[in-house]
Formats: structure tokens, C-alpha cells, sequence
């Protein structure tokens, strides 16, 4: 059984980070997500590239292709947000647009 309250996973004390979406004519939603980057490949297998997900609480966000999030300094644009899980997390995959 998963836990009723997604707090119990995603801790911005543990694994969690602050993240911040943003949307055009929206206002901005705060909320905790697990960020990763992950190896992947690219051109056919003849090139590897950086893959960045953010796991989150379906309640707490809704991201949709084109939103921009923000975490640790760092933007990064939605490619597609999927719901996994039995819709009780989703998954972003994002785009690195700009920071440090």
C-alpha cells in the first residue's frame, strides 16, 4: 500500500528540493521534487547525453510541456510530465535552460 500523504516521500530534509514552477498568466506554485540526472543515449547510440527528471506528489504540482521549473538556482523546461505510480507521483522529463 503507498502511504496517503506524499510528505513521507518527498522531504525537502532528505531527498527533496525546493522546486518553483512557473507558468505564463500563472501564478508560480512551490513545491518539494526529486531531481535526478541520468546518461542517455542520443544520435542512434553514437553519443551519450544528460537526461534530467524530476519525480514529485501528483497533488502538489501540475506540470505541463512548456512550464519552466526552477530548482537550486537552475532552470529547466518541461518536455513531458507523466503520472506513475497509480497517479500518485509523476515524473517530468526537463531541459536544462539556464544557471550555473
Amino acid at each position: 500500500m503507498i502511504e496517503d500523504d506524499a510528505t513521507v516521500f518527498f522531504r525537502t530534509d532528505d531527498f527533496a528540493i525546493e522546486c518553483t514552477r512557473r507558468r505564463a498568466a500563472a501564478a508560480d506554485v512551490v513545491f518539494a521534487g526529486i531531481l535526478a540526472s541520468v546518461d542517455a543515449d542520443a544520435l542512434d547510440g553514437h553519443a551519450i547525453t544528460g537526461v534530467h527528471r524530476l519525480r514529485y506528489a501528483t497533488d502538489d504540482a501540475e506540470l505541463l510541456a512548456g512550464d519552466l521549473v526552477v530548482a537550486r538556482g537552475v532552470t529547466y523546461k518541461v518536455r513531458r510530465a507523466d503520472r506513475v505510480n497509480d497517479g500518485f507521483e509523476s515524473e517530468a522529463q526537463l531541459s536544462r535552460v539556464s544557471g550555473p
